[in-house]
This record gives structure tokens, C-alpha cells and sequence, in this order.
């Protein structure tokens, strides 16, 4: 049976009375039992860094099964079935590779062939990278170019949903370095957004919310901001998309990879994501995105 000391749970809190307890879970649950396991759950959570740790935003409530609970996170789950809640000792993390492009249509500048590059992001609630592809020599329409290049990889750690984004710039006169440096700014900002908005939108700590919708709106907003970002510059923007990887359902059981499509080169792929804009070219950019368990050293109960 699972027994938890409510004074144990109290004092990491900060508090003395059992109702101040109630009112920061923010459940209805009457028991106490099933209170003290909910606070224990969010305190061993917040122990772990909260979202920015391996274990992400909650993509479920609390959920009580007999005298177990247990709540599942993006990365994995916490659980109580003992005096102590304890956590899974593998986590899910995403890695997203590129694995090149087909040029379906050159611009129509006077040279007679195209040098694009793609600055290719990658952002979580707790982490981020961009890199940058290109430029290319002589692209002209119909070619494939090749590539096997991670954007995250597993040892970033970032855990799921994360969004994917593509500036497609055609080189002129400016400087693919500082496009890059813009929009890595820009990517960055979108963790912070994270920290901000979980606090204004639920009037709570991170420990006690399941993953909303607007995370999905947070990590999708930076398209517009990538556009005042990249304003001025001296290449030619083709375009800018971005999707959600891993989007949260209400009915999630598990992550899953999107299925393999077929194969660019040697490298199989299993997303496409076009960017294109008339005179300016159109280009399918070719990812593999998957997820590994990995294990990683839950920081106990007691060490709060």
C-alpha cells in the first residue's frame, strides 16, 4: 500500500497547513492521501529542473490507479506507489536529421543557376540548436543535393513536442553568418518564452499544469519574429515554415516517430517540408526525425 508522511510533504513545500496544500495542487481531490501523492509527485518533479530537466512538460494529469499514482510527463513518468514518489529511469528525447533537398524550381535571377543555404532549427522547452546548410554552388532545378547532418541529437536531451524551423535564403549580397545568428536569436528566445507564459497563462508553478495549447502558439510564434529578425538582410529570403514535432493529443500513450517515406540518397526520411516562394525558388528539404530512450539519474525526493 502506498503511505506517504503529509508532514514530509508539508515541510518541502514551505507550508504548515494541509488546506494551503490543497489550494497549490489546484486539484479537486478530497483525500488527503491522494493530495499529499499529487504535491509529493510535482515536488520530485520540480526537484528535476520542472520542463527544463529530462522529463518535459506533463502531458497528463495525476492519475490514481488503486493505491498507485502516477503522471506522465513528455519525457516520461513519475510515479508513487511505495512512501516516496519515484521516477522512470528512462526518458524520451527527440534527434532530428537533415539529410539534403531537391531543388524543384530555380529563381529567376540572370545567373544562370541558384546559391541557397537553409538555416534549420530546432526548439524545445528545454533546448534549442540551429545550424546552417549551404551556401550551394551551382543549384540548378531538378537537382538533389545529399546530406547527414544532425540538427539535435540525442546527447541535447531535448524531449518532445519540439518545433522545426526553415529559412531558405538565396545568397546575394549579404551574409548567410549573420541570417544565422538572427535566427538562432530568435529560437533561443523561445525557451524563455516558455518560463515567462507557464506562469502568466496558469497562475502556477511549472509543477502543476498539463502541457497546454499554447506552448504549440509559443513555439510556432517565432515565424513572425524570425520575419523582423531577418528584415533588411542582404539575401534573398525564399522562405520560412516551421511544424511541431510530436504534437501533445489528449489521448497520448506514447511518442512515436512519424513512419519512413523512402530515401534521399542513401538516407531514409520520414518528413518533407517545402519552402518556396514564386521568383524566388521552391525547395523539398528532406529530415529524419526519431526518438531514443535513454537513462538518465532521477534526483530523489528526499535530496529536496
Amino acid at each position: 500500500m502506498a503511505t506517504i508522511a503529509v508532514s514530509s510533504v508539508l515541510d518541502k513545500l514551505g507550508i504548515s497547513s494541509t488546506r494551503k496544500m490543497f489550494e497549490k495542487t489546484g486539484s479537486p481531490e478530497q483525500s488527503l492521501r491522494k493530495q499529499s501523492q499529487i504535491a509529493a509527485i510535482n515536488i520530485l518533479y520540480n526537484n528535476n529542473k520542472s520542463f527544463r530537466g529530462p522529463l518535459g512538460f506533463p502531458i497528463s494529469d495525476v492519475i490514481f490507479e488503486g493505491q498507485k499514482a502516477y503522471r506522465d510527463y513528455a519525457g516520461g513518468q513519475l510515479y508513487f506507489t511505495s512512501d516516496t514518489p519515484q521516477g522512470s529511469e528512462e526518458v524520451t528525447v527527440a534527434q532530428v536529421r537533415f539529410v539534403g533537398f531537391h531543388c524543384n524550381e530555380e529563381s529567376d535571377e540572370w545567373s544562370g543557376s541558384d546559391e541557397p543555404y537553409f538555416i534549420l532549427s530546432v526548439a524545445g522547452a528545454n533546448g534549442s540548436n540551429t545550424i546552417r546548410m549551404g551556401p550551394y554552388s551551382k543549384v540548378n532545378e531538378g537537382e538533389h543535393r545529399f546530406e547527414a547532418v544532425n540538427i539535435i541529437s540525442v546527447g541535447d536531451m531535448v524531449t518532445p513536442p519540439v518545433v522545426l524551423g526553415i529559412v531558405a535564403m538565396e545568397q546575394d549580397q549579404g551574409s548567410p553568418e549573420e541570417a544565422e545568428a538572427k535566427v538562432r536569436k530568435v529560437f533561443e528566445s523561445i525557451e524563455e518564452k516558455f518560463d515567462a507564459v507557464a506562469g502568466e497563462l496558469t497562475g502556477t508553478d511549472t509543477g502543476s499544469h498539463v502541457l497546454p495549447e499554447w506552448s504549440r502558439d509559443i513555439l510556432l510564434g517565432w515565424i513572425p519574429e524570425g520575419a523582423a529578425a531577418l528584415f533588411g538582410m542582404g539575401d534573398d529570403e525564399i522562405e520560412k515554415t516551421a511544424t511541431v514535432l510530436f504534437d501533445n493529443k489528449a489521448d497520448l500513450k506514447e511518442w512515436k516517430a512519424p513512419a519512413i517515406i523512402g530515401k534521399h540518397g542513401n538516407n531514409e526520411y520520414n518528413l518533407v517540408l517545402n519552402a518556396g516562394r514564386e521568383n524566388e525558388g521552391d525547395y523539398q528539404c528532406f529530415f529524419k526525425v526519431d526518438l531514443f530512450k535513454v537513462t538518465v539519474e532521477i534526483v530523489p525526493f528526499a535530496a529536496s
